[in-house]
């Protein structure tokens, strides 16, 4: 009979993790060899596995866009490769150094306290190469498990390009803030009413005087607000004379005209003013609107009526032959012929008598009153007129230069005696003026 034996203990320390021990009850070195097989297959698998993972691991951090310091105790122990181009370093120049080696010195204060304070989060400090320059970076610090042990992990961040781009969208939107400024400035300062509509109608800007034209409504014309909206709150609270008693019409008028303007529109409002509208459609597609206040204009028209009707009148009823002649095609000559050196008119139709012939054919005679007809005999001013030749004798020719002459020394006035022939045969002397 076998004496019974005391179990044995098996210790194995693998590379990785802690130490195992297995109790044997009997001990055979077919069983120890056994066991050592089987630890040994799950140990090379094991220790595979952590390998393939921290390859994964450091091909991951490599991949990754942004630079990764692995930190112990405030040392380097690890960097990916982003960080080691980020920075200008290998990786075994920065194995073993102070994390704080990397930043500019007025930020090295920073990560001591956060580093101190167990901080985690984003930080925004300045990096420092090997070349000695600074860029401006956004770190991010967290703990992490790292080959066994509790570590600080520090992703970085360039931020040069887009605090670059950051300053040039400031500058630009600067810029643009100017240009909107001198713009709002420059619309303010138009002797007259300024708006700008979108290719969809809408109101982007306009100016302090376009909203005067419309007071009833001014609270109304804001960005945004549609051309029709505007014009039919203005038609319906009376502002536009011209639209009163066919509201509806007027509106669908303007409008049409606004998105199709071929020339200005003039109307009046009711308040007695009246406004001339330009507008111009834009390249993309928008329009471009000027109001101007044209009541001066309209009045002093006005007033050119009702003196071109009492001179009308005056003429008409004159009991003196009146002739309406235009002399403007002979002021273009004269122009011409001083600047060809002419200075003595009457001694170059002298020269050139043909001259005052042509000059003759120049003059138009518009119209003629009634006293004209009855002291010439004729039946009416086209009758005078077209025959206008039949009642001039030889004479007219020269009294004809002396009036040229007269214009041309700008003379006040001239005043000589001709002799005329009439329609009905007669023979009259007439004093011209």
């Amino acid at each position: 009979m076998r004496s019974a034996q005391p179990p044995v203990w098996l210790a194995i320390r693998p590379k990785y993790g802690n130490c195992i021990f297995i109790m044997l009850p009997e001990l055979s070195l077919a069983i120890i060899f056994a066991v050592l097989i089987l630890f040994l297959a799950v140990s090379l698998r094991t220790q595979k596995a952590l390998r393939e993972s921290e390859k994964r691991r450091v091909t991951l951090a490599d991949a990754s866009f942004e630079g990764l310091l692995i930190i112990d105790k405030g040392r380097v122990i690890d960097a990916n490769a982003q960080f080691q181009e980020m920075f200008g370093y290998d990786r075994e120049e920065l194995i073993g150094t102070m994390a704080t080696d990397y930043l500019a010195p007025h930020s090295r204060a920073v990560l001591r306290q956060m580093d101190l304070d167990g901080f985690e989060g984003l930080a925004q400090v300045d990096g420092l190469r090997k070349d000695g320059s600074s860029f401006p970076m956004d770190t991010r610090l967290r703990h992490m498990e790292y080959q066994g042990a509790r570590v600080r992990a520090a992703t970085c961040q360039d931020q040069t390009d887009r605090q670059r781009s950051e300053a040039q969208l400031a500058e630009a939107n600067a810029q643009l803030s100017d240009t909107l400024d001198t713009l709002h400035t420059a619309i303010e300062s138009l002797d007259g009413g300024f708006a700008l509509w979108d290719s969809s109608d809408r109101l982007i800007i306009c100016n302090e005087q376009f909203k005067s034209l419309y007071p009833a409504i001014k609270h109304l014309i804001l960005p945004g607000v549609s051309f029709r909206d505007m014009i039919t709150a203005s038609v319906e609270a009376g502002e536009v004379l011209d639209a009163i008693g066919r509201e509806t019409a007027w509106v669908g008028e303007r409008v049409s005209f606004h998105r199709n303007p071929l020339k200005p529109s003039v109307y009046q409002l009711a308040e007695g003013r009246w406004i001339q509208a330009m507008e111009r459609r834009t390249a993309d597609g928008g329009i471009v609107g000027v109001r101007v206040d044209i009541t001066d204009l309209k009045r002093a028209e006005e007033e050119l009526r009702q003196s071109e009707a009492r001179f009308r009148r005056l003429f008409d009823n004159a009991k003196v032959s009146i002739w309406d002649e235009d002399f403007s095609a002979i002021v273009v000559e004269f122009e011409t012929l001083r600047d060809h050196g002419v200075v003595d008119l009457n001694a170059y139709l002298t020269d050139n008598p043909e001259e005052a012939f042509r000059f003759a054919g120049l003059v138009t005679i518009n119209s003629v009153n009634d006293a004209t007809l009855a002291l010439y005999g004729s039946i009416s001013e086209r009758d005078f007129i077209e025959n206008l030749s039949g009642i001039m004798t030889e004479e007219t020719i020269y009294v004809f230069v002396g009036v040229l002459c007269a214009m041309w020394n700008m003379d006040d006035n001239f005043v000589t005696e001709v002799s005329h022939s009439t329609f009905d045969g007669r023979e009259i002397t007439v004093l011209l003026s």
